[in-house]
């Protein structure tokens, strides 16, 4: 036993202090408590003299006994750990003023008290004298002091489980939303210093500690809204320090890359580091050197993940635009790929969808205006943001003619062999796959019978299963951008048909329109294999539906393809365009226009 660990050391106090802390050694929780009251304001003198006390009630030794006695009498184990509890919270606050080479010796102590105290709330939750949350906290409160030490620190690296228990104490930490600054901070310092995310071994016992990965997920979301809670927050050093713990936790595991990455984009990962990149910017935040591209590191993989657009949604509305304007103004050194690939792929691809324009619609013309700042324009940025700013110009105004109801105000019947047009609002709507439309139950009967059986089943699943955040209006929304785009590209379009046509001009075709670079690209070709379904339908119009494919990138890698038809009124394109295609058709005009000036209602 170390020396000042000696129980006549106490014989040194004065009385009557001398007499209160041999009755607290000796088994008083009242007067234990009121030497703990003590410890704030006790000389450092008299603080060594009570080191003795608090240990006398960490005797380890009598825990074989209290084990036996957990099913026969708790409220025997109740009065003893309740004296343990308080014995390691007045160690823990004898750390903040004394220095001691004796916390190496009371750390044994103290983890096997550790151990037993979390085995009697397993079994008895709240009643050992703290709450299940306030014992968890203490264990980080116990581990993260005593870890100053550094000959105590190597007997606790040596620990085995140490970080199952660190990670139950981070979870109780963080559930408290605003955790005290020591705490939070001491929680920090320990797991940059001792938790190696490359250890799997390591990594293990923390997840083991949080639960499981979604709740380790749900721990490091958590931890981060604990720095940054919102965009105005200006952070502070300790912020920084907070949000440097998980960045290299996240960064440095290979868990990221694989069954961690979900979880943390389902518990809120992206919206957070972008609330977090935002209060990054501020002008006197520090750190930012290291901080920002690790944030940008761990959102660059978040966002991508299928489906995509919904997280690039919540970024836009939680500030992304805004603080990729000023990161590229100012920081473009540290944040080259990043940036590049933010204003070079998500900008431009996710403007496909409705959800994503909305969100960008009220962020717009600010984005734009400090993008006019001279440190901006001077970067190597500015002409890719100007490529952005020109495509979202274009597609918030198609937006604005889609939402008043001008763009695509009529839609066609889905049995192919009817003629109908109509209102949306005048049709029926198949109440399964929610993409097919009629003018009556005995069309809807007809186009049932016919084949919507089977691509209602496959529009469901792809709908529903697949890729649950694309709602109607997203999907409704691509059909009026295939539309405006059609229109605006129709005499090229029709010239592509003629030369296609010239090979076979009886061949099924289809037009591709592909957004997966931003601006759009159309291409002329065979029907797949995977839209024979289609083309058969195709050929029983009698050249009223043309297929008209729709490719959207949908996260980093992935793609996904939408059928969406053109209708017309009558087969008189078509024929003109075989006709054209086998040399039989001859007029003044280019052919193209002559298609063109057709008066045919034609619908997507």
């Amino acid at each position: 036993m170390h020396a000042s660990l000696r129980l006549d050391n106490t014989f040194k106090l004065p009385e009557p202090l001398k007499t209160l802390a041999i009755s607290a050694a000796n088994g008083s929780l009242d007067d234990l408590t009121k030497l703990h009251d003590l410890i704030p304001d006790s000389p450092q003198s008299q603080l060594r003299l009570f080191i003795p006390v608090l240990y006398a009630n960490l005797n380890f030794s009598d825990i074989s006994d209290l084990r036996a006695q957990l099913e026969i009498d708790f409220s025997v184990v109740q009065l003893r750990t309740s004296k343990a509890i308080l014995a390691l919270k007045g160690i823990c606050e004898l750390q903040k003023h004394l220095i001691s080479r004796a916390y190496g010796e009371i750390w044994s102590s103290a983890w096997e008290w550790i151990q037993f105290l979390d085995d009697c709330d397993k079994q008895r939750p709240g009643e050992t004298g703290a709450s299940s949350s306030e014992l968890r906290m203490l264990y980080i409160t116990v581990i993260s002091s005593l870890s100053d030490d550094a000959d105590t620190l190597s007997t606790m690296k040596r620990t085995p489980r140490i970080r199952k228990y660190f990670g139950k104490g981070w979870v109780a930490v963080v559930d408290q939303l605003q955790p005290s600054d020591e705490l939070f901070r001491k929680l920090c310092d320990f797991s940059i210093q001792h938790v190696n995310a490359k250890d799997t071994a390591n990594l293990q016992e923390l997840i083991n500690g949080a639960g499981s990965i979604p709740e380790f997920a749900s721990l490091m979301v958590k931890h981060i809204r604990c720095a940054v809670p919102h965009k105005q927050h200006a952070p502070s050093p300790h912020d920084g320090f907070a949000l440097l713990a998980v960045f290299a936790l996240l960064l440095e595991t290979d868990l990221f890359h694989g069954p961690l990455r979900e979880p943390l984009v389902t518990n809120g990962i992206v919206e957070c580091l972008t609330v977090a990149l935002h209060a990054l910017c501020g002008p006197d935040m520090l750190m930012t050197e290291q901080l920002i591209p690790m944030c940008f590191g761990v959102l660059y993989p978040s966002i991508s993940t299928f489906p995509g657009f919904p997280l690039f949604k919540q970024a836009l509305d939680n500030g992304l635009l805004r603080a990729l304007v000023l990161c590229a103004g100012r920081r473009e050194r540290i944040l080259q790929t990043a940036l590049h690939w933010f204003l070079r792929e998500p900008l431009l691809e996710m403007l496909v969808y409705h959800s994503v324009l909305s969100s960008l619609r009220p962020v717009f013309d600010e984005a734009k205006n400090l993008a006019n700042s001279p440190g901006f324009r001077s970067s190597e940025y500015a002409r890719e943001w100007d490529n952005f700013v020109t495509l979202a110009t274009e597609r918030l105004a198609v937006m604005e003619r889609y939402d008043s109801g001008e763009l695509v105000a009529i839609r066609a019947c889905d049995n192919v062999e009817c003629s109908a047009m109509r209102k949306n609002d005048e049709l029926l709507r198949c109440t399964a796959c929610r993409n097919a439309f009629y003018c009556s139950k005995e069309c809807q009967a007809a186009d049932w019978a016919s084949g919507h059986r089977k691509l209602c089943k496959n529009a469901f699943n792809r709908i529903h299963e697949k890729c649950p955040q694309l709602t109607f209006r997203d999907h409704d929304f691509l059909r009026a951008l295939v539309h405006s785009d059609y229109l605006s590209r129709r005499d090229n379009l029709l010239a592509m048909h003629i030369m296609f046509l010239q090979g076979d001009p009886d061949a099924p075709f289809f037009i591709k329109f592909d957004y997966r670079k931003g601006s759009v690209s159309m291409d002329t070709g065979e029907v797949p294999g995977e839209m024979a379904e289609y083309a058969v339908r195709a050929t029983r119009s009698g050249g009223r539906v043309e297929l008209h494919m729709v490719v959207v990138r949908e996260g980093t890698g992935r793609s996904r393809a939408h059928v969406i038809p053109l209708r017309s009124a009558d087969g008189r394109v078509l024929e003109g365009l075989k006709a054209m295609a086998r040399g039989d058709y001859v007029a003044p005009e280019s052919p193209e226009m002559r298609l063109s000036s057709l008066d045919l209602a034609r619908t997507h």
